[in-house]
């Protein structure tokens, strides 16, 4: 009898395992993106750089990274890719860039002969932590 019962525990264990790995997976998967943050501190912001041709990553003192997926289509920094320069171009609560600010993407060498007009504005949506 003891032995059937220790059967009973030893496969209710490896079930209750298997049961729990997804959502262990599903958990770090979640965490990959993190936190939703509606600003992050502009005064922290050590580098800007494309992450796609939909999102900027912020890197900040300290090493956390924000990504920021824009909160709509930002045309034409497909053509950009790496070259691309992120920069603030209007609001920030203070010291702190926020959902609804805008960037503009653009190449510098470009740019100068150009002028930044030509380039794409882009809304902001909400900052994911990512590291």
């Amino acid at each position: 009898m003891m032995r059937v019962e220790s059967a009973g525990l030893v496969i209710a264990a490896l079930l209750c395992g298997c049961a729990q790995q997804p959502v262990a997976t599903q958990a770090i998967a979640g965490e990959a993106l993190g936190p939703v943050a509606r600003c992050i501190p502009s005064d922290q912001i050590l580098s800007r750089r494309l992450a796609g041709a939909s999102a900027v990553d912020f890197e900040l003192l300290g090493g956390a990274v924000y990504r920021n997926q824009f909160a709509s289509a930002c045309p034409g920094i497909e053509r950009l890719g790496e070259l691309g320069v992120v920069a603030v171009t209007s609001g920030g609560e203070g010291s702190r860039l926020c959902q609804g600010d805008r960037v503009k993407i653009f190449d510098p060498v470009e740019a100068q002969a150009t002028g930044l007009a030509a380039y794409p504005e882009c809304l902001l949506g909400n900052f994911h932590r990512v590291r």
